[in-house]
């Protein structure tokens, strides 16, 4: 099924649909638009350093009375159950996050600062992420895609995806500057990064679950990443199925208990002290400034209500998100299909076909974990993962690509399978000749013209099986054409790409196909 946006996004979106403007140094490629938003990002963050947070006054710091928390004596075991494992829950919870600490109404006056906010904002920017994702789930994995009600809420799941992403980021940065790992906080600062990591990887299956043409380019190009590794055959950046549960189902669980577990070390632990003016010298000093970060606040508060600050986050960054959804929309560029394959480059599509067929495709010849070939073969460090990780996923490129789907067609079509017939029946010998006359052609960067040839096995019987299917004038045209070096490779779950022939590019570059160059660039 071919896919397409919606044709009318509303009257204030603005199509992204557009290709972008990249910088290229070195071996680093970057687009203007990631530039742009890390720019703004710093700016952000130098902002809430420099300007004043609006708070009320400084309060003494509590004194310690020295009396038992009620909850903790409302939560403490009845005489003779202090043993049970459920009276031991009760009260190590109750000892450990009483109500007062879970939902305090005071902090530190160190805590009345704008970096402290991108904490609560990056939580309402998930709820929000949460929220638009379960809208998403009911109505089905394509309906953003056919329905414009639907593609606004895709919008929403985007631009709050790229909200928390960045809210989060500032948050780190703050929270690295300040060494928040102090004082028996390193299980908070290990859960926030993890959290971090896991939320990477939850956007990068998002992107794979989209069924469009940026879901085709990213996953083809992981997929060289992920089988360099020797991964590749339990992480299938191009099996949407398993890409999709992920990102529906475990990954949002785990970033879940990620973050609640990070919330709840906050809430024991505390918020980290601010940094000494002078950091201590000598061994006791050190001992003794640990001692302290470990310990309670013993200098001023402010009253905190934190309700209140989720809620004002919550709804200024609803409002961002909703702002950005109906201006900025989101891309969908509609996904390269088969049928479109053959409209744009029909020649492409018959070439291609003839290389899996000869064995020169880069499907045919990509290497493990498919065949045994090396044309795709990567090596990181001193072992070659991919290599060691074997034959796990088979292909039989002229079978699974050319034979098989045609077979299927044949069914229906008198003619095609008397073809295939032929071809099958060809003795192994003129199969040889064919593929040594094909890919001499191949490696001369062209489907070179030549005479009309009587069929005579596996090469008539490929001439054959193109006149059935499209015609003898289309046959006869097409002959002499250049190939295309786009879309190739890319249609199918074992598609390759080699390290230098980049062979499917993004829309709106303007170059005839039999002009473009191959290289790194692409």
């Amino acid at each position: 099924m071919s896919l397409s946006s919606p044709p009318d996004l509303g009257p204030l979106a603005i199509n992204l649909n557009q290709p972008g403007t990249y910088l290229h140094w070195s071996f680093i490629d970057i687009s203007v638009a990631n530039l742009i938003v890390i720019a703004v990002m710093i700016i952000i963050f130098g902002l809430a350093l420099l300007i004043r947070f609006p708070h009320s006054a400084a309060l003494p710091a509590e004194a310690d009375t020295g009396t038992e928390d009620p909850a903790a004596i409302a939560a403490a075991a009845s005489p003779g159950d202090a043993g049970m494992w459920t009276a031991r829950a009760r009260t190590t919870a109750a000892r450990l996050l009483p109500p007062k600490k879970l939902l305090p109404d005071r902090q530190p006056a160190y805590v009345a600062s704008w970096i402290y906010v991108f904490g609560v904002a990056s939580l309402a920017a998930f709820g929000i992420v949460i929220a638009s994702g379960f809208a998403l789930a009911l109505g089905g994995s394509d309906w953003w895609h056919t329905n414009v009600v639907g593609h606004f809420f895709n919008s929403l799941h985007l631009w709050s995806t790229e909200l928390f992403m960045a809210f989060m980021v500032i948050h780190l940065w703050g929270k690295f500057w300040m060494a928040a790992w102090r004082g028996r906080r390193a299980m908070t600062w290990i859960t926030g990064m993890v959290a971090f990591m896991a939320s990477v990887v939850t956007a990068f299956t998002g992107y794979l679950s989209q069924q469009n043409f940026d879901s085709q380019w990213i996953a083809t190009n992981g997929k060289d990443a992920f089988n360099s590794v020797g991964i590749g055959a339990i992480w299938n950046a191009m099996n949407f199925g398993q890409m999709f549960m992920w990102h529906i189902v475990l990954l949002p669980l785990a970033l879940v208990a990620l973050i609640g577990a990070h919330v709840l070390l906050v809430r024991v632990r505390g918020v980290s002290h601010p940094l000494p003016a002078k950091p201590a010298r000598g061994r006791a000093a050190r001992k003794a400034a640990a001692a302290a970060d470990a310990g309670p606040w013993r200098g001023p508060n402010r009253r905190y209500d934190i309700l209140k600050e989720g809620t004002i986050a919550t709804v200024v960054v609803g409002a961002l998100v909703l702002i950005m959804s109906a201006v900025l929309s989101s891309p969908n560029v509609p996904p390269v299909t088969m049928q479109t394959w053959g409209k744009v480059a029909p020649v492409d599509l018959v070439y291609t076909a003839a290389t899996e067929l000869n064995g020169t495709a880069g499907a045919a010849s990509y290497g493990p974990p498919y065949n045994n070939q090396t044309g795709g073969v990567q090596q990181v460090g001193p072992v070659n993962w991919q290599k060691l990780a074997g034959i796990t996923q088979p292909v039989n490129a002229p079978k699974d690509f050319v034979l098989n789907p045609l077979s299927t067609l044949a069914k229906t079509t008198p003619a095609l399978a008397t073809v295939l017939s032929t071809y099958n029946a060809a003795s192994p010998a003129v199969g040889d000749r064919v593929r040594q006359r094909d890919g001499a052609g191949r490696q001369a960067g062209a489907v070179q013209q030549r005479e009309p040839e009587p069929p005579a096995g596996r090469a008539g019987a490929r001439a054959d099986v193109l006149r059935a299917h499209h015609g003898e004038e289309w046959l006869t045209r097409h002959r002499s054409a250049g190939a295309a070096a786009v879309l190739r490779h890319r249609l199918h779950q074992a598609a390759a790409v080699h390290r230098r022939r980049r062979l499917l590019r993004r829309p709106g570059h303007q170059v005839p196909p039999h002009r473009r160059p191959v290289g790194r660039h692409e």
